[in-house]
């Protein structure tokens, strides 16, 4: 794990990337810091051990970012106020939006970490789960239910979820197209064994 003067370092470039290319990096947004601190949910596991990050001190330009610590804990870094929180742990950053980045829970689950510190699970408590670009989760059930199943938010803000292929269809991993819009599903199908002949002469 890099340190996170490291980190900060490259938070700057990222925003120098932002201003004039129109982009940053995967778990980087240079956004204006609120006038509260915001109050971070508690991640639900408890970290293993390591050490924890240290912050480097205020940072303004480098915004807020997110950093995966040596000790499994997500951590958010304010550049304004060089306060580093933990904020999750137990889980995988897996892609950004422009909400925040997602990260992938090693026992099912999705979880958005908003940049204003607060957290909201997006996504269900299965094994699996992809999101498009246009923010629609695709996931699989929980336990035993390997259903597929597809979540985004409604016109209210309320989370719309639908099972787009059932448990008996076989889903196996699958993954959005560039465009959000569809989604590859891979299904695996029993095939019988063939059958071998064997001729012996005399």
């Amino acid at each position: 794990m890099r340190p996170l003067a490291t980190v900060v370092a490259a938070a700057l470039l990222g925003a120098a990337c932002a201003t004039t290319a129109g982009s940053h990096s995967a778990i980087v947004q240079v956004t204006p810091s609120a006038t509260t601190a915001p109050t971070a949910v508690p991640s639900p596991t408890a970290s293993p051990g390591g050490p924890a990050p240290l912050s480097a001190g205020a940072v303004p330009a480098a915004g807020v970012l997110y950093v995966w610590a040596a000790d499994d804990g997500i951590y958010r870094y304010d550049g304004a106020t060089g306060a580093l929180t933990r904020v999750w742990g137990a889980s995988t950053l897996a892609r950004e939006s422009a909400y925040g980045p997602y990260v992938l829970g090693r026992h099912g689950g999705t979880t958005l970490l908003r940049w204003d510190g607060t957290t909201t699970q997006v996504c269900g408590g299965g094994s699996w789960s992809d999101f498009s670009t246009r923010e629609t989760c695709a996931f699989t059930g929980s336990g035993g239910d390997t259903a597929v199943y597809t979540s985004y938010a409604g016109t209210d803000g309320a989370l719309v979820t639908q099972m787009i292929v059932p448990a008996d269809w076989g889903a196996g991993s699958f993954a959005w197209d560039g465009s959000g819009l569809e989604l590859a599903i891979v299904r695996g199908e029993a095939r019988p064994e063939p059958v071998r002949q064997h001729r012996r002469s005399g």
